[in-house]
């Protein structure tokens, strides 16, 4: 007897589970169509109303100029603007104009002319994309193993893994036998000389030319090592115990790689590391010859720093001067950002751009300030929004509580580890109510209706419970499900007088039985 209740209570949860997702997965594609069909109607009205206007191509004025333009500056501090028209072909896309609106050069966007500063790019998870397949290393994961491996030609001559444990690297020969370790204080034989490296918030490896041993660029909170695992030498290149580095951006230092799409080959430049802490401050590390520099930022400074960068000549800052920059505790809360904007956006705002020459000692020259008026842009709204707002009243409630959960635990690993499954679950997420109280009203109704119709068609206080708090998380599904799984006719107790469920031989309010008949007796129940 045990036996058949436990079969019969797993059968029922299973039912649950697949009809639950089955409507899960109708009322999902059924909001996906709904907004795609809106969606489709909007485009095809911008295509429309974007014919009619008037050509990109067409001269602008000076305002749209400057607004809509890039800001160059060359190393005497003089201003360009590179303004780009998509409506035009590749190569004649970027046009570039002195501050009087006269063409000084147009072309394709790769090609622009290198007299103008370049600035370093922010590095990107090169080993995410095509090197790690291509050296065999795996993707810097905290949950998993990073491996580097030594190349000899084609093959393997050795590979150092990183122990998340340990934080340390051990390396192994190509027969498997241990070879040595590799920390924070460099390499060694015996592992309790090791000093552990902590675990990267990215890093960025490179052959270089000539050579077939990784070099690697080791970034984390606090530190900036780089290894080189065919040498077997590790140097310290930054370390700042007592502050967090928040964003890195790199120029020219890979400019030995022999991976064409790391290499860099402009003599006119210093290779460079730039290091921004989260007090805001500046670090700047150069190559040739070695240099760290500290730089001093003006105190109360508006300013957002944008790029620093170094020729063979001189050390350049450039920063940007939002008119319309709210304060920071503002900035950080999206609501209070958006009154905060709203009620400071009905004037023009002046915005500046500046490039400052920085000494050895990290002091700050201006050398030019360029100013222009903005006027206030409209925030921009998603048309689409509020046809998902609506929508999203019907998404179960249980959606917010499950996108927080994988959020918190899972969302990072489930990215690299699963993308069918991570976007399965992002389409979930994209239309969950997020916390909309009209949503959770709505639940709220739903859970009322199995209430009321699962009173009297109960078969335990338990199981009346179990449903109701199945409704209340899966609003219009929730009630969908337990119609699906649930339904039976009712009948007038003939003691009570109370409705009752023809699937349970007990009243549920008085313990009757249900009537039986007498031998050669027709019994009829009547359903009403």
């Amino acid at each position: 007897m045990y036996r058949y209740k436990l079969i019969y209570k797993i059968s029922l949860c299973l039912r649950v589970f697949m009809v639950t997702v089955l409507l899960l997965l109708v009322l999902v594609f059924i909001q996906a169509i709904a907004l795609e069909i809106y969606s489709f109607g909007l485009f095809t009205t911008k295509t429309s109303s974007r014919q009619a206007r008037q050509s990109a191509t067409e001269p602008l004025d000076h305002s749209q100029l400057v607004n809509r333009s890039q800001k160059l500056f060359l190393p005497d501090g003089t201003v360009n603007l590179l303004y780009r028209d998509y409506q035009l072909p590749e190569n004649e896309r970027a046009r570039i104009y002195d501050t009087n609106d006269n063409l000084l050069w147009q072309g394709k966007d790769d090609n622009l002319p290198d007299k103008y500063l370049k600035w370093p790019d922010t590095p990107r998870r090169y080993l995410n994309t095509y090197t790690l397949y291509r050296y065999r290393a795996i993707y810097p994961d905290p949950r998993r193993s990073i491996v580097v491996p030594v190349l000899n030609g084609t093959d393997i001559e050795s590979l150092w893994r990183y122990e998340i444990s340990g934080g340390y690297f051990t390396g192994f020969d190509r027969d498997g036998n241990r070879i040595g370790y590799c920390g924070s204080s460099g390499f060694v034989q015996e592992q309790s000389q090791i000093k552990p490296l902590k675990q990267p918030e990215n890093f960025i490896t490179w052959i270089p030319i000539q050579d077939s041993g990784p070099v690697v660029l080791w970034l984390t909170e606090h530190n900036i090592y780089q290894i080189d695992f065919r040498k077997q030498s590790i140097e310290s290149l930054l370390q700042l115990p007592d502050r967090k580095i928040t964003r890195t951006e790199i120029q020219g230092w890979m400019r030995l790689a022999s991976d064409s799409a790391l290499y860099f080959n402009n003599d006119k430049y210093r290779p460079l590391i730039v290091c921004w802490t989260k007090d805001n401050s500046v670090v700047a590390i150069l190559r040739d010859p070695n240099q760290t520099i500290q730089i001093n930022l003006p105190e109360e400074s508006h300013e957002r720093i944008t790029n620093v960068t170094a020729t063979n000549q001189k050390i350049y800052m450039q920063a940007l001067n939002r008119g319309l920059n709210p304060p920071k505790e503002i900035a950080r809360n999206s609501e209070a950002f958006i009154k905060w904007y709203q009620e400071h956006s009905k004037e023009p705002f002046t915005n500046s751009e500046q490039l400052y020459e920085v000494n050895s000692s990290g002091n700050l020259t201006l050398i030019n300030k360029f100013e222009w008026t903005s006027e206030p842009r409209p925030i921009y709204t998603d048309p689409q929004e509020k046809l998902r707002k609506v929508l999203t009243k019907f998404s179960p409630p249980f959606y917010d509580i499950f996108g927080r959960l994988l959020f918190r635990y899972t969302w990072s690993s489930l990215y690299e580890n699963n993308r069918d499954l991570y976007g399965a679950l992002v389409s979930l997420i994209h239309f969950s109510p997020s916390y909309n109280p009209v949503s959770y009203l709505l639940s709220l109704l739903m859970a009322g209706i199995v209430f009321i119709h699962a009173r009297p068609r109960r078969k335990s206080m338990t199981g009346l419970i179990a449903w109701v708090v199945f409704a209340a998380l899966f609003n219009i599904v929730g009630l969908a499900v337990y119609l699906a799984l649930n339904y039976t006719p009712t009948i007038q107790c003939h003691k009570c007088g109370k409705r009752r469920g023809l699937n349970m031989p007990l009243c549920p309010h008085c313990n009757a039985d249900l009537l039986t008949n007498a031998p050669d007796k027709l019994c009829i129940i009547a359903m009403t």
